[in-house]
C-alpha cells in the first residue's frame, strides 16, 4: 500500500468531475489485473485540488510486469491495472489501464480520472504500423458510432512516437456499464484529414482492448521522423517554441512525449540553427547524421558529408520529402550551406581557426570578393595551385585581386601568421618593393 516503508516508485494523477472541477478526499485504489484474479498494490486519498500520488513496492512493480512462460521468465512491456475511486458513499468509478514500466519513474503517469459523467466513457488502445512494422506517429485516431445508420465520431486521439494512442470515448448507445459496454465501435486513422485505414466493427470491446491497425506506406503524408517528433511534443509544450526548451527540460520532455532523446536534443538545436535557406528539417537531417552540433563545426564538414547527411535522411525518412523533388531540395540547401560556411569563415566572431581569416582581411580587397573567394575556397577540393589557377581562369574575381590575396595569404603561412609581419609584407607589396613571395628569396 501507499504507506510502505519500501515504495520506490510512484503512481500520481488527479481526480476531477464533469467540467474538471477538482475532487477532494476520496480514495483512489490501484490493483494488479491478471488472468489470477485482481491483487490490490496501493491506495490513498486526493488532496484539495483533486491530484494524488501513491507509491509502489519494487517487488509489485517487478511482479506486475514480469511473468512465467513455460517456466521461463518474461518481462512485459505495459501491464493492466485497475483504478477503482471510493466515496463515503461507496465505488465512484472504475476503469482498466495499461501502463508502462517508465510511466512510474517519477513522471505524472495516469494524467486526470474524470468520475461522476452523465455518460459512460471507456477507452481503447491502438496500434498504428505500417505494412513493414514501423510505427506510424503523428496520425489521427478516432472511434465512430459503427451501429447501422450511425456515424458520430466519439472519440478523437493521436499516435505518439511509438505509433500508440489511447482514445477515450463516450457511450455510443445508452445503458452501458463498465462491465458490458454494449458498443459497435470502428477505429478510423486518418492523415492530414485523409482516411487511410479503418478497423473491423468492434462489438462490445473491453476497457483493456488493443487495436492493431496496419496502413499502406504509400499513403502515408505525415511520415517523416521529424514531423512525429513535432506531432508528439505540440500537446506537452501549449504553444511554446521548442527553442525555450532547456537542458533541464529535455529528459522530462522526451518521457511525457514518448520520443527518444537524442532524437529530441537535435530536434530542438536545429530549431534553434534554422535559417533562411535551411529550414530546421535540413538542419535535424545534418544532426541526426552526427555533424557537430556547433554551427562552425557543422559547416566546416563540407559539401560532400552534407550532401551524404541529406540523402541518407531522406531515404530513412528522418525528414519530409520535399514537393519539388529530392535533388533540387538538396542543391539549394547546399548551396545556403556553402553561402553561410563562407559567411562564418569571414566573420571575426566566429569560433574555429582564424588564420585563414586574417590573411583575407590582411590582403585588402573588397568585401564583395572576399565573399567570393571564401565560397570558392570551400567548394574546391584539390591542389592548391590548381586553385588559384582556376581562380585565375574564372571571370568572378579580377586578376589583380587574385594576385593580392594569393600574396597575403602565402605570406601568412610564411611568417606563421604573426600579424605584424604579415602588415609589413603586405604593405611592402603594396609598395612596390615586392610582388610575389618569391621577390622575398631575392
Amino acid at each position: 500500500m501507499s504507506d510502505c516503508g519500501e515504495c520506490t516508485y510512484t503512481l500520481s494523477g488527479r481526480v476531477v468531475g464533469d467540467r474538471a472541477a477538482p475532487v477532494a478526499d476520496v480514495q483512489v485504489l490501484v490493483a494488479a489485473t491478471t488472468a489470477n484474479g485482481r491483487t490490490a498494490l496501493t491506495n490513498g486519498p486526493t488532496a484539495t485540488d483533486g491530484t494524488f500520488s501513491l507509491g509502489l513496492a519494487q517487488a509489485d512493480v517487478l511482479a506486475l510486469f514480469r511473468h512465467s512462460d513455460a517456466g521461463a521468465e518474461r518481462w512485459a512491456t505495459d501491464a493492466a491495472i485497475e483504478i477503482i475511486v471510493l466515496g463515503r458513499t461507496g465505488r465512484l468509478h472504475r476503469e482498466v489501464r495499461r501502463i508502462r514500466l517508465d510511466q512510474l519513474l517519477g513522471i505524472p503517469s495516469l494524467g486526470d480520472i474524470t468520475i461522476g459523467a452523465t455518460t459512460s466513457r471507456f477507452a481503447l488502445r491502438v496500434r498504428v504500423v505500417t505494412s513493414g512494422g514501423r510505427p506510424v506517429g503523428g496520425v489521427s485516431v478516432a472511434v465512430r458510432d459503427a451501429r447501422r445508420g450511425m456515424t458520430a465520431t466519439l472519440g478523437t486521439s493521436t499516435t505518439d512516437g511509438r505509433g500508440e494512442s489511447t482514445v477515450r470515448y463516450i457511450a455510443a448507445s445508452a445503458g452501458a456499464s463498465a462491465t458490458d459496454s454494449g458498443q459497435s465501435v470502428r477505429v478510423v486513422i486518418s492523415d492530414r484529414g485523409d482516411e487511410i485505414a479503418r478497423s473491423a466493427v468492434l462489438f462490445s470491446p473491453a476497457e483493456d482492448a488493443v487495436v492493431d491497425i496496419v496502413v499502406r506506406e504509400d499513403l502515408l503524408q505525415v511520415s517523416s521522423e521529424f514531423e512525429r517528433i513535432a506531432a508528439a511534443l505540440t500537446p506537452i509544450l501549449d504553444g511554446a517554441a521548442p527553442t525555450t526548451l532547456t537542458a533541464d527540460d529535455l529528459e522530462d520532455v522526451a518521457q511525457r512525449a514518448d520520443v527518444d532523446p537524442i532524437q529530441l536534443v537535435c530536434y530542438v538545436r536545429a530549431q534553434r540553427l534554422a535559417r533562411p535557406g535551411v529550414s530546421a528539417a535540413w538542419f535535424y537531417a545534418l544532426l541526426r547524421d552526427e555533424l557537430p552540433a556547433a554551427l562552425p563545426g557543422l559547416l566546416a564538414a563540407g559539401p560532400a558529408r552534407w550532401r551524404r547527411a541529406l540523402q541518407r535522411a531522406l531515404d530513412l525518412g528522418l525528414v519530409p520529402t520535399p514537393t519539388g523533388g529530392p535533388e533540387a531540395a538538396i542543391v539549394a540547401v547546399l548551396d545556403a550551406l556553402g553561402t553561410l560556411a563562407a559567411q562564418a569563415l569571414l566573420q571575426t566572431d566566429t569560433e574555429g581557426d582564424p588564420r585563414l581569416r586574417r590573411a583575407i582581411d590582411a590582403s585588402g580587397v573588397p568585401t564583395a570578393t572576399r565573399q567570393a573567394f571564401a565560397e570558392a575556397w570551400l567548394a574546391h577540393d584539390g591542389p592548391a595551385a590548381e586553385f588559384w589557377q582556376q581562380l585565375r581562369a574564372g571571370s568572378t574575381i579580377p586578376a589583380a585581386q587574385v594576385d593580392a590575396l594569393e600574396f597575403s595569404i602565402g605570406a601568412a603561412a610564411l611568417v606563421g601568421d604573426h600579424q605584424p609581419a604579415l602588415t609589413r609584407l603586405v604593405a611592402a607589396r603594396t609598395a612596390g618593393a615586392v610582388s610575389t613571395l618569391r621577390d622575398l628569396a631575392a
